[in-house]
C-alpha cells in the first residue's frame, strides 16, 4: 500500500521524483475510479518552481479536476502585499477630464459629471482603507482536494440540471448560477464548492504576491474565457494549473465574516449568521475595465460577499479527498 505522506506537503510533492509521485497518483486512481479517470500528468509554473499536476475527468459529467496537494499557507493580505500595492503606479487612461452621465433603468439621469485624472489611484487608496476584512493573516494547513480545472459553463450545466432561463442573471459562458440550482448541481454530481482558504490556497498556488503571477497589474489578457485549446489554457494556467483563476465572481461555501478573526485553521468551510456567501474574484464579469481599479478583484487574498447570489454567481467544484484517503 502507498503511502499518501507526500501529497499531504505541497514541499514534499515537489520534491518527489516522478516516480514517487506516480505511484500515489495511481493508488488514489484506484480509490477513485469508480467516478474518475486519469486524463494527463503535466508541470506548471515557472521551471525552477515547477509543480507537477495530475488531472482527473469526472465519468459521468466530462469536468476536469486537478489533484492539489496539501499543505500550510498564510492566507489574508500580508503587510508585504500591502507594500507591493501601494508601490504600483497605475497607468493613466486618458480619461481625465471627459464627461459622464449615468442613468436608471427608465433612462432618467442620476448622476453626472467630470472624470477626474488618474483616478484609479483613489479606488487603489479605498482599497487599502478597507483591508483589514483580510486580515489577520493566519496559518491554514489543508488536506488534498480536487477542484476543478475550469469555472463550470453555462451549457454544460445545462446538460445536468435545469435551470431558470429567465432569470435575471449576469451574462457570462461561465455558470452564473442562483444558489437552488447550484445545490442542485453539487447533488448532481456529487461534488462541493470549495471552502474560500481552499480557493485562495488554490489561486496562490504557492505564491505570496499580489496575484499568481506577481505583483504587475493585469490589464484583461490573463483569462482566455473559453478552454477548448489545451495549450492557451496551459499557457493561461496557474502553478496549480487551474484557468482563469480569480477572472469570473466565484462563490465558495463560507458565510460571511467582516474579518478573519477566530477563523479555521484546517481550511474547512466558516459557518456564521450571516446569510451572505463569501465571492473570490470577478475582475472579467464587469470587463472592458473603466479604470475604476476593477483589476483589484484579482488580488489573491481579495474577498467579497454577495447578497444570496442575486445575479448568479460563477462557481468552481471541489472534490474533497479526506475520507477517500483515509480509507483502506
Amino acid at each position: 500500500m502507498v503511502k499518501f505522506d507526500i501529497l499531504m506537503d505541497l514541499n514534499e510533492w515537489k520534491a518527489a521524483n516522478e516516480k514517487q509521485q506516480d505511484e500515489i497518483i495511481n493508488q488514489l486512481l484506484s480509490k477513485l475510479e469508480k467516478e474518475f479517470e486519469l486524463s494527463y500528468v503535466k508541470s506548471f509554473g515557472k521551471k525552477s518552481n515547477a509543480i507537477r499536476i495530475a488531472t482527473f475527468k469526472q465519468k459521468a459529467t466530462g469536468f476536469l479536476f486537478n489533484l492539489i496537494p496539501g499543505g500550510k499557507f498564510q492566507m489574508g493580505f500580508s503587510e508585504s502585499e500591502e507594500q507591493a500595492l501601494r508601490q504600483i503606479e497605475p497607468k493613466d487612461s486618458g480619461l481625465g477630464g471627459a464627461s459622464f452621465t449615468l442613468t436608471d433603468e427608465d433612462g432618467e439621469e442620476i448622476e453626472s459629471g467630470t472624470i477626474e485624472p488618474n483616478i484609479e489611484e483613489e479606488f487603489i487608496e479605498e482599497y487599502l482603507d478597507n483591508v483589514e476584512s483580510m486580515r489577520p493573516v493566519h496559518e491554514v494547513k489543508l488536506e488534498p482536494f480536487l477542484i476543478s480545472k475550469f469555472p463550470i459553463l453555462l451549457d454544460e450545466v445545462r446538460k445536468l440540471i435545469k435551470i431558470d432561463e429567465e432569470g435575471n442573471r449576469l451574462e457570462t459562458d461561465q455558470a452564473a448560477l442562483f444558489l437552488d440550482e447550484i445545490d442542485e448541481l453539487l447533488k448532481k454530481t456529487g461534488c462541493d464548492l470549495p471552502s474560500e482558504a481552499q480557493w485562495e490556497y488554490s489561486y496562490r498556488a504557492g505564491t505570496k504576491s499580489i496575484f499568481y503571477w506577481g505583483n504587475t497589474i493585469p490589464d484583461g489578457s490573463e483569462w482566455i474565457g473559453t478552454y477548448d485549446d489545451d495549450e492557451e489554457n496551459d499557457k493561461y494556467s496557474n502553478g496549480f494549473g487551474l484557468v482563469d483563476m480569480g477572472a469570473f465572481a466565484e462563490v465558495c461555501t463560507d458565510n460571511w465574516h467582516p474579518n478573519y478573526e477566530n477563523a479555521p485553521s484546517d481550511g474547512s468551510s466558516w459557518s456564521g449568521d450571516s446569510e451572505n456567501r463569501i465571492v473570490r474574484g470577478g475582475a472579467a464579469n464587469i470587463y472592458p475595465w473603466q479604470d475604476c481599479g476593477e483589476w483589484l478583484l484579482m488580488i489573491s487574498a481579495n474577498r467579497a460577499t454577495d447578497v444570496e447570489c442575486e445575479y448568479g454567481c460563477n462557481i468552481r467544484l471541489v472534490k474533497n479527498l479526506k475520507d477517500i484517503i483515509y480509507t483502506s
